[in-house]
């Protein structure tokens, strides 16, 4: 999410209609306070854990163009370039063999991306950056999601679409959606989830099998309206981690599609990652990239629950 729309009253009144009650966002039993381990870094779109255990983030500094970046907290916790330039950089996941994928061309291109998809996915090479195009024609690549049988899907927050690219083609409004963000694929391979931003937070979610029937799986109310929901991550029990930018916060959803906040105190975050449990980075802990330049560590995230 790159600035933030205003909301108008029918994407508001369609957000608080439905068969999921909304919720107000409670605090977590065993949130805690994020610990900063890099800043002035840029505005930061995506974080994601790559193969080889290390993080991995999207960068634009100030009058610069986008980048791809990497950070070791065992090699002195220094960030360093490892692909530029990227324009516009948005969503990142990971290929069936361990390389990046990076979106590339979002932002508010989205809002005219149904009728002129110009944004794309780069593969990256995480050990020397080399990159290939990937794929072109989408409308949007804010949130990137693997998913079965090598099929990749990107949202666009700015519009309707979630696109999906499978045997080198792409699928326009493969999912016709409003606002639709960070994406998040069951461990299954059964379910496409996906945070919405531009409207009262809502998760929604769909059967990979039939696309045509999407639903909503959590809604909070009227007192944490404009969160702004963001990226997001599932840990191995299918529980979402989703940024909540405008707040400030993180969010936990759980099974029963409950919001429960974990952090807060954060800069604009705009994605999260769980830890790898390497270079330095513990499994219990969640990543978190933020709009104001920061990489910050929420230890001990993954124990918070929804509390009772």
């Amino acid at each position: 999410m790159r600035g933030y729309l205003p909301l108008t009253v029918a994407a508001l009144v369609a957000s608080l209609i439905g068969a999921t009650p909304a919720q107000a966002v409670v605090r977590c039993q065993g949130a805690t306070s994020p610990k900063t381990l890099a800043d002035d870094q840029g505005t930061l779109e995506s974080v994601i854990f790559g193969k080889d255990g290390r993080l991995y983030f999207t960068a634009t500094p100030s009058g610069e163009t986008g980048r791809l970046m990497v950070l070791d907290k065992r090699s002195g916790g220094t960030p360093a370039v490892l692909s530029k330039p990227i324009t516009a950089p948005g969503g990142l996941a990971l290929d069936e063999r361990g390389r990046i994928m990076v979106g590339f061309g979002t932002g508010i291109n989205g809002v005219t991306g149904t009728f002129f998809p110009t944004s794309g996915l780069f593969r990256v090479n995480s050990q020397n950056g080399k990159r290939t195009v990937f794929t072109e024609g989408l409308s949007q690549a804010n949130g990137i999601a693997r998913g079965p049988g090598g099929a990749f899907y990107a949202s666009d927050d700015y519009g309707t679409n979630i696109d999906r690219i499978l045997g080198g083609r792409v699928e326009q409004g493969w999912i016709k959606t409003f606002s639709p963000n960070g994406l998040v694929v069951s461990r299954d391979g059964r379910y496409l989830y996906w945070a919405q931003t531009f409207q009262a937070p809502q998760i929604s979610r769909v059967e990979l099998a039939h696309p045509d029937q999407p639903s909503v799986f959590a809604k909070a109310g009227l007192t944490d309206l404009t969160a702004g929901l963001d990226g997001m991550v599932g840990d191995t029990r299918d529980h979402l981690f989703v940024a909540a930018n405008l707040a400030g916060e993180v969010w936990r959803v759980d099974g029963l599609g409950r919001f429960c906040r974990v952090t807060s105190g954060l800069d604009n975050p705009s994605a999260v990652a769980l830890g790898s449990g390497e270079h330095g980075f513990s499994r219990k802990n969640l990543y978190v990239v933020e709009f104001g330049g920061h990489v910050s560590e929420v230890k001990g995230a993954l124990k918070a629950k929804y509390p009772g």
